[in-house]
């Protein structure tokens, strides 16, 4: 995703394990991989240049609000 892209997201509240979800952490929304596993959630980044995020109750707010289901680029708007 370019800067300027239109990711499209189909609203809901959950996501499964390796969905592209749109997740409000605090009062901030990202877009990331979602790992579950028995012990932790985890918001992996596509770039590389980004780390994961744990999701901790004690660090954050997290609310999943979508599921990423295409792109509109932003060369053909």
């Amino acid at each position: 995703i370019f800067d300027g892209d239109l990711a499209i997201i189909q609203r809901n509240s959950y996501g499964k394990n390796n969905d592209i979800v749109a997740v409000l952490l605090d009062e901030d929304a990202t877009l990331k991989r979602l790992r579950k596993s028995t012990t932790e959630v985890s918001l992996i980044p596509e770039n590389k240049n980004y780390k994961p995020i744990i999701v901790t109750p004690q660090q954050f707010e997290a609310r999943i609000i979508g599921k990423y289901i295409g792109l509109v680029r932003s060369s053909i708007l």
